[in-house]
This record gives structure tokens, sequence and C-alpha cells, in this order.
């Protein structure tokens, strides 16, 4: 069956895409010295060395027209694992599971890569796909293409900094924003870590003491699609997006390995605490310092919160009052705060809590997460993703077009 749909899918294509643009193109590349094809080659079933092409062009698209010719051939299939270059890996790094099967034109990593929502290696992204593979999931993952065509940017020129709206932040993977957290703990470097948004972003326009934390944080992780979207309209490419709901885990499993001690400080009243025994159940050798909500005073019981927590002794503690009252508490008690790790979460009890549901992970492959959101809790986050995002990418347009001009 995957066969035949692989045959009348590559002759559907050659003949209505392939054909003409190989012409067009083919008379571009004599006129202008362009390269007609690149070639090069793959891993195929049972590690087998394959040789696939594209258009020497940058539409992702059309360059790509020419690997319909390998399905056509049988040396690839429409929907698989993703291409593994003979110049860039081994036979022995690639899993058997992986290696039984033939690569795809479409697949899994490639959605993930350029909607930044990866937060693993290819192979772990590939193994993912062929859990519970069947004609539902490869539709699904065709159709994910659309979107993650439009997120993907130049991926040739990436920087360890991106700035937008004169906001700098670090440009790193999930790994390397760890390797931070966990470089602060081991050398007790007092520091303070804080994500970004658009909605973010949107704040520092009306509240200049919280641009000015934010100019002055140790650590500014990227959140969310938008800041994809905006990094992309200003020719800068992120790398991923390092949002806390999906770091958290990973963070947590860090703790517990390397003997780490977290306190959890926010949310209302009985939300930090229903976490705790969920994450008590699930990270049995974690240890948890201590908690509490967010509910206090921050003007007359500042001082004995933080006295509480410093007792605890605890290195990495997260503050979740909300976008920008937690970045101006950090900031103004920074110095006064034991533990080497401070970072503001937001709504990331509420999540683990069970609280608030996160969007299905088909609608976060396509950058959809704030949709879900919306959904959710129309009343309270309209302003935020109806007005907020056009108002988030109207300011990126301008502020590029200020730069350009010097």
């Amino acid at each position: 069956m995957r066969r035949f749909i692989d045959i009348l899918a590559s002759i559907a294509v050659l003949l209505l895409f392939g054909l003409p643009c190989a012409v067009i193109w083919g008379a571009v590349s004599l006129l202008f010295g362009r390269n007609f094809l690149t070639c090069r080659k793959i891993f195929g079933k049972d590690c087998s060395e394959v040789k696939v092409c594209w258009f020497g062009m940058r539409n992702t698209f059309f360059s790509s027209l020419p690997l319909f010719f390998s399905l056509l051939k049988g040396d690839i299939t429409l929907v698989g694992t993703s291409f593994y270059f003979c110049d860039e890996y081994s036979q022995g790094q690639l899993p058997k599971e992986i290696t039984s099967l033939k690569p795809g034109i479409f697949n899994l990593w490639y959605v993930k890569k350029h909607t930044k929502i990866h937060h693993a290696e290819k192979t772990d992204i590939d193994l993912l796909q062929l859990s519970g593979r069947g004609l539902k999931k490869d539709l699904a993952i065709i159709i994910k293409y659309i979107p993650a065509s439009l997120y993907k940017s130049d991926e040739t020129s990436i920087k360890d900094t991106v700035t937008l709206l004169d906001v700098t932040f670090n440009n790193c993977t999930m790994n390397e924003a760890l390797g931070f957290i966990q470089n602060g703990v081991e050398n007790s470097n007092k520091g303070m870590y804080f994500f970004i948004n658009p909605d973010c972003l949107n704040k520092t326009f009306t509240d200049k003491y919280y641009f000015d934390i934010l100019r002055s944080a140790d650590y500014v992780f990227p959140d969310g699609v938008g800041i994809n979207i905006g990094s992309k309209m200003t020719g800068q490419t992120l790398k991923q997006n390092v949002n806390g709901t999906d770091m958290f885990p990973l963070l947590c499993s860090m703790c517990q390995q390397r003997g780490y001690s977290m306190y959890f400080l926010g949310a209302k009243p009985g939300i930090a605490a229903r976490m705790v025994s969920i994450l008590r159940e699930e990270y049995t050798s974690l240890k948890i310092a201590g908690y509490r909500d967010g509910y206090f005073q921050k003007d007359g019981e500042t001082e004995s919160v933080i006295e509480a927590v410093n007792k605890t002794g605890a290195q990495v503690l997260l503050v979740a009052f909300g976008v920008p009252v937690q970045e101006k508490w950090i900031y103004e008690n920074r110095s006064r705060l034991s533990p080497p790790v401070v970072m503001g979460v937001g709504g990331l009890f509420d999540f683990y809590s069970g609280n608030i549901r996160r969007a299905p992970g088909w609608l976060r492959d396509l950058g959809g997460e704030w949709i879900y959101r919306l959904i959710q809790e129309p009343g309270r986050m309209w302003r935020r993703y109806i007005l907020g995002n056009p108002v988030f990418l109207h300011r990126v347009r301008k502020w590029k077009k200020q730069l350009d001009k010097g």
C-alpha cells in the first residue's frame, strides 16, 4: 500500500511540477551560470548508500522536486525517517530501527527542527516517529510540513544571541540552557534566569523598569513560536524554542541526578503543594527544599519569605508570580536570595499541578499552543493573543526598518 501511494505521489508531482520546473530552472541555470542540481549521498534502507538531488535554488518546495524521482525509483519513501548524510554520519551511529526502513521526503525531524520545538537528538525524534507508525500519522506529518516550511530560516549564520525590540536574549538549545543552570549551581554564581515571549516584549513598551531588568538579566531564553517568527523577520535564526514548560521536566531530572535542591515559590494557594505531590511520585529522589504560594504581601512579607527560602539551602528557586511581577521581585531581592539559580517561570506551576492542561502534541508541533490557551481562557487571553500578536509583529517590522535605515 505504501509503495503504491509513493508511486502515485511521485508521478503526480513530477508531471505537475517537476518537469515544468526542470525546464525553467534548466534555462535559468544555463543563462546565469547556476547549479542545476545539488546531489549528496544518504544512508538508505539497511545502510545502503543512496544518491539524492535537489534543484540548486532557494525555494524549499521547488528545490525538493527531484527527490520525487528518487521516490519513484524506490530509493526513498514519501514519509519515513530523516536523511542521514554519509559524510556526516557513520553506520554505527544509526539505530537498527532507523536503518531498517527507507528515509522519507517528509519526516518528523524536519517539522520539529524548523518549528524549533525539538529538544532531543535527531535519532530520538526518528524513533519517536516510528512508534505507532501508520497512514494517519504519516498524513499528519505531511500536513505539519506547511507551517514548518514557513518557520524555516537560514541555518548558515547562527549567533549566540538574538536581539528583538532592543532586548538581547540567549540563542541556545535546551541542553545549552540546562548547562548554564548547571554551571550556575556548581560555581555558586548568583544569576537571574528569565523567559520572554511576544507578550513580554509588548510589555516592555509600557514598562521601562521591566525593559531594563530584561536587559540586565544574566540569562534570557526565547519562549514561543512568536519569538521564532520575529527572529526570522529580522534575518536572525533561532536555535530552539527554550520554553519553561518543556524545560521543567528536564530540569527536574538534572537536579535529581546531580542532587540539586529545588524550592517552588508562587501560584495560587494549593497549586504548588499539588505540583510537589506529583513531582515526588515522578522524581522519587528529587530534593525538594520547600514550597509556598505567591499570595503574600510583597511589601511587608518579602523578608520572611526570603529568610524561609534561604534557610532551606535550596540551590534552584523557581518563582511563579507572573510577568513582570516575578522579574521585578527577583531583581529587587536577588542579592539577598541565597540560591545560585533564581528563575521566573510564570504559569508553570499551573501546568504541572494539572490546574491547566497543555495543548496536545500535534498542535504544539504546528506552533499553535497559543491557540489552545486562547480556547481555554478566552476572557483572559484574548488581549494577549488576538491583539498582542499582531501588535508584536508590527513592532518587529517597524523596528527592523529603523535598523535598516541606520
